[in-house]
């Protein structure tokens, strides 16, 4: 049973780099799961795993190694501290994001939103009217001629849905996920509240809410029944 007799920076030094490629190989596999789309911009690219800020690999490994330490000094099983530092790092949802080249640069300077289940979007304005309002409006036309794209798909199955009935939150989010549109439920998720404002590096302005239904501003619905076909 090999045991280690280290301080946390000798840690970092020699078995940093062991835990670095085996995060590094977990990370790989889903990257190439998510088949190239950057879960900030939904655009299709080769995909880069981004610590979630806070979560960085050093701070991860401090925290567990906290567990064993006394005197100043890392005491343990080689072997159990090793899993426990990767066991940490899962669901991978947790600490990383998927995200392409770009984003990656803005979210590590810190402006790029990180854009989670938990983040409260902003209070909306739906008399918008102006086109003005909307900085990224001419987004609508070149989403409409990438159909594998998630903000494609989530325009269409919205469109399919209110041709029945108003929409809700949670109809929206069935008929994203099914068999039809396959958008998985997280990616679903982080792509509606980046469609709710045009801060930061989001998609842009296309969805608000009323009165417990999803509608979509008129500006944007006229851009999409030009371009989709509606």
């Amino acid at each position: 049973m090999a045991r280690i007799h280290c301080t946390i920076q000798e840690y970092h030094r020699f078995l940093g780099p062991l835990i670095r490629n085996k995060v590094n190989s977990l990370t790989r596999k889903e990257r190439l799961s998510r088949n190239k789309i950057c879960e900030f911009c939904g655009d299709k690219s080769e995909l880069e795993s981004a610590h979630i800020h806070g979560k960085g690999r050093k701070k991860i490994i401090e925290y567990v190694l906290n567990e064993y330490l006394s005197d100043n000094y890392v005491h343990g099983n080689l072997l159990e501290i090793e899993k426990k530092i990767i066991e940490a790092h899962l669901p991978l949802e947790s600490t990383f994001k998927f995200i392409c080249k770009p984003c990656h640069t803005l979210y590590d300077k810190n402006k790029h939103p990180d854009l989670t289940i938990q983040e409260k979007p902003a209070p909306i304005n739906s008399n918008l009217t102006e086109y003005s309002d909307f900085k990224k409006l001419n987004r609508i036309e070149l989403w409409s001629k990438r159909k594998h794209q998630t903000n494609h798909k989530m325009i269409k199955a919205f469109l399919e849905l209110s041709l029945k009935q108003k929409v809700t939150f949670e109809q929206l989010k069935n008929i994203c996920t099914n068999k039809k549109y396959e958008i998985d439920e997280k990616k679903f998720l982080g792509n509606y509240l980046s469609m709710k404002t045009d801060k930061g590096n989001s998609h842009g302005k296309v969805f608000f809410e009323n009165n417990g239904y999803i509608e979509i501003y008129p500006v944007v619905m006229n851009e999409i029944k030009e371009y989709f076909n509606t």
